[in-house]
């Protein structure tokens, strides 16, 4: 399937800021059957997966440091995957759906890993889970 579609930028010409049309084409290719999906669809679909590559896999490789290996051995590079991702995925999760807008909502999510990151140093020393108090 083949789409032509037009996206409307904001370019510097002659000096002046100006909304320029870039005329784009994209080529989706599926085995799915036509009538199962509309080209619409997959045409979102396409789009949505190159989202995924430029937020998730760009932001965790330059943000989150994945690119780079802190550890050498099999199982605590496994570990080490697995935390980031966690870690990645709970904040990602916890700004997207359970922050209402509003004053306090941070500009950002990495203004809200800014935020953490004090409140852990903050934290130094301090116990974070309070004491249980036991009757016994």
């Amino acid at each position: 399937m083949g789409a032509e579609e037009q996206t409307v930028r904001r370019r510097r010409v002659g000096g002046v800021w100006r909304e320029v049309v870039e005329p784009g084409e994209w080529i989706w290719v599926t085995d799915l059957l036509p009538a199962a999906v509309p080209a619409a669809k997959i045409q979102q679909w396409g789009h949505d997966r190159w989202d995924l590559e430029n937020r998730g896999f760009n932001e965790l490789a330059t943000l989150w440091h994945m690119d780079h290996c802190f550890v050498h051995e099999p199982t605590a590079i496994e570990a080490l995957l697995l935390t980031l991702s966690a870690a990645f995925l709970l904040t990602y999760l916890f700004y997207e759906r359970n922050l209402k807008p509003g004053e306090h909502r941070p500009g950002s999510r990495l203004a809200l890993a800014a935020r953490l990151r004090e409140d852990f140093a903050l934290l130094a020393g301090a116990p974070v889970w309070p004491e249980v108090q036991r009757s016994d």
